[in-house]
């Protein structure tokens, strides 16, 4: 709304400036020779000022113009770069997945004991969600509790390192 009042503006600004010339070339006329040389100079230095008025009113007005048709567009690729990147975070956390995934079958595939097996998977599982203490349960269906805890854990040596004081109590 503010743009338009100035654009009004502006233009009647130049209306009036148009009126002085015509006004002037009116004055002019009954003027003798000197004198209407002087005024002729006067009227073009008026008009040179005008067309400066119009040349910048013209490209206030294409900025203003240029501002609202590239708004959407630009508001369209923010949209499309905010997508793309979302996308490129759930494909790196895919991946991320797939790569623990292959760890884990690597390990159980290499090792001859369960234990072994348990351990290495537990320590990939830990690494990748970065929990500082796991621990294996067993799932036995002919006990009364089907999850039977094993002494299969993982400690990460900056947790142990940094918890072993405050975890083991002091002794006199």
């Amino acid at each position: 709304m503010t743009l338009r009042y100035v654009g009004m503006l502006v233009i009647l600004a130049a209306l009036a400036i148009i009126d002085t010339v015509i006004l002037r070339e009116a004055v002019i006329a009954k003027k003798s020779d000197a004198q209407y040389e002087a005024e002729s100079e006067k009227r073009t230095a008026d008009i040179r000022v005008l067309q400066n008025y119009l040349l910048v009113f013209n490209l206030f007005i294409l900025l203003i113009s240029a501002m609202t048709v590239f708004r959407p567009l630009v508001e369209k690729i923010n949209l499309f770069i905010a997508a793309q990147r979302q996308a490129e975070r759930a494909l790196r956390r895919q991946t991320s997945v797939q790569q623990m995934l292959h760890a884990i079958t690597a390990h159980a595939n290499k090792s001859r004991d369960e234990r072994q097996s348990f351990a290495s998977c537990l320590a990939e599982v830990c690494a990748f969600t970065g929990w500082p203490i796991g621990h294996i349960y067993l799932v036995d269906r002919k006990q009364s509790k089907p999850l039977v805890s094993s002494d299969i854990w993982h400690i990460s040596i900056a947790w142990a390192t940094k918890r072993s004081p405050r975890a083991t109590p002091r002794r006199r």
